[in-house]
């Protein structure tokens, strides 16, 4: 009988440069076709979103949802994505099901979440699961209720919209304005990745953000955190479009003094920052947008 013939060290080490090799190769692109699919959930859910704030709208008189109404019981907040059961002494509770938009999610509170952004990803939350991924621009579409504290941080009541704020000298603005206040759709932000950059004891941190600030705030809370430095970004029309992050862009939209080098440093490291360098594509009286 004709004895079998073994491999030789050299074929050997063939084989196994040629394992490694496709190795290399398949696994970026494996890695690659991962992050995708995590982008496009991410950005499915960020349309679904947004047309539920569309039949929001449709149903509510042409108004848009709020950020936050609290008008007479400050233990009950309920805000767009979910609605907060605080009475100061209990765990604060968080309700997906009593949220502004629920009814047009079909009480799904995925929708407000991001394959790309878990509790994994941040350093702090209020609750023991995300409010959500996404923030609102309410400053420009619906701040909701200008509420009331005392000395002491105490709730009191609400500010009437159309009154002058004794802090800051401006008219109390309306909970939310009507859809068709809004001068172009398709130019006017509704939510955006976001996620806040925070030092705590000097210790950069991340945590959920439910509110989109604009550039005019100082505050950058647009999170460019998808593969390419990219951001998901949805607007009235219900369009969604990707953002990349720009090396330049804080330093050019001239951050507050306030922010110490610690807390620059954090936003840049946390792919913080805004969708342009003015308010443009976030105030709906903005018709034309450079």
């Amino acid at each position: 009988m004709k004895a079998r013939r073994a491999f030789t060290l050299v074929e050997m080490l063939v084989v196994i440069a040629i394992i490694a090799l496709l190795a290399a190769l398949i696994i970026p692109a494996i890695n690659s076709a991962r992050a995708s699919a995590r982008s496009t959930q991410a950005s499915s859910n960020l349309r679904q979103l947004t047309m539920a704030w569309i039949q929001y709208s449709e149903v509510q008189g042409d108004m848009v949802p709020w950020l936050l109404w609290d008008p007479a019981k400050p233990q009950v907040q309920r805000y767009w994505f979910a609605t907060v059961i605080d009475d100061g002494v209990n765990p604060p509770q968080l309700d997906f099901d009593r949220g502004l938009l629920a009814p047009y999610l079909e009480q799904d509170p995925e929708v407000f979440q991001d394959p790309d952004f878990s509790l994994s990803s941040i350093t702090e939350t209020r609750f023991d699961t995300l409010t959500s991924a996404f923030a609102y621009n309410a400053s420009y579409l619906g701040p909701g209720t200008s509420i009331q504290y005392d000395e002491n941080w105490n709730w009191v009541g609400v500010y009437e919209p159309g009154s002058v704020h004794p802090n800051s000298g401006k008219v109390v603005p309306p909970a939310a304005h009507a859809f068709a206040s809004l001068k172009a759709t398709s130019k006017t932000i509704v939510f955006a990745d976001s996620a806040r950059g925070y030092n705590s004891d000097l210790t950069p941190g991340l945590t959920e953000n439910w509110l989109l600030d604009p550039p005019s705030s100082g505050n950058p809370t647009t999170h460019y955190r998808h593969v390419g430095d990219i951001a998901h970004v949805s607007f009235a029309d219900g369009h969604v479009k990707k953002f990349r992050w720009v090396e330049n862009e804080l330093d050019v939209t001239a951050l507050p003094s306030y922010w110490s080098d610690d807390d620059r440093a954090n936003f840049y490291n946390r792919r913080l920052g805004f969708v342009g360098t003015t308010d443009a594509l976030y105030d709906r009286d903005i018709e034309e947008v450079d």
